[in-house]
């Protein structure tokens, strides 16, 4: 029997400090990495290129730039956009598995086996891995409540911790996510929750992950607007409005220079 595909989706938006070790952690535990380099303007895409020249592991990766920065939604849809692609060419089978996780390490790679695992002998097609929040402050933890809570009225699925951005998922479940998904700014995890369950794909978040350390950033209002988009996502999804992935998938990738490992030692060759 063919084995499943393990594809790994890497948003990253200037982590020069840490997309090597997550790069490095990673790799050996996929067949490919998707780098959606997000408009970054340190050192992070030299460094990711770098990488995939010289690394043993280089060449599973595929770099996407993006000429300018379009948040961690806008990355992800770039990288869901890509996967579409592999499946229309039959490189990828929709049974295959496709995961997300942060580029900035406070995921822990050696995380991914066990969610592959919980996908494979569940019923499940999306995994969200539930974050140890004992690090974080009283008010994130809270929040984190209050956002997992909106986002099991609206879903009809359980959460405990919708905003973590480490997933499983079936490669099917990407098709309802081109259709529904917005892509816009930080409201991902919000979205990407309540579509994949209004859709019909039952999702577990009962799997434990490691956080290696607290990152603040999130505020307030970005709270609020998850909650909006969580909240548009629900209509989309329960009128129908959907756009086609295909035709999704060719407007977002215009925006954006796909380079393969190959490409790049050709490149390095034609010198």
């Amino acid at each position: 029997m063919r084995e499943v595909k393990r594809v790994l989706i890497l948003p990253q938006f200037n982590e020069s400090r840490t997309v090597l070790e997550v790069l490095s952690g990673a790799a050996p535990e996929v067949d490919h990495i998707v780098v959606v380099n997000d408009g970054s303007t340190d050192t992070s895409a030299l460094l990711v290129t770098a990488w995939m020249l010289r690394s043993r592991d280089g060449a599973k990766a595929t770099l996407i730039n993006l000429g300018r920065n379009h948040g961690m939604s806008g990355a992800l849809l770039t990288g869901l956009c890509y996967i579409w692609r592999l499946m229309e060419a039959g490189m990828l089978s929709e049974s295959d598995i496709v995961l997300t996780m942060d580029a900035d390490g406070q995921h822990d790679p050696g995380d991914i086996p066990g969610l592959c695992t919980q996908l494979e002998q569940s019923d499940a097609a999306l995994v969200l891995g539930r974050r140890d929040m004992g690090s974080y402050p009283a008010f994130k933890r809270f929040g984190n409540t209050i956002l997992s809570a909106w986002a099991t009225c609206l879903s009809g699925s359980r959460y405990i911790d919708v905003e973590s951005g480490f997933r499983a998922m079936r490669a099917w479940v990407v098709a309802d996510l081109l259709r529904f998904f917005t892509g816009w700014k930080y409201t991902c995890a919000q979205e990407i929750g309540i579509i994949a369950s209004r859709a019909g794909h039952r999702v577990d978040n009962s799997h434990p992950v490691k956080v290696r350390y607290y990152r603040d950033g999130a505020r307030v209002r970005d709270g609020l607007a998850n909650m909006l988009m969580g909240a548009w996502a629900f209509v989309r999804v329960e009128l129908g409005l959907a756009s086609t992935p295909g035709a999704r998938a060719d407007r977002v990738l215009k925006r954006a220079s796909v380079v393969s490992a190959a490409d790049l030692e050709r490149r390095v060759e034609a010198r």
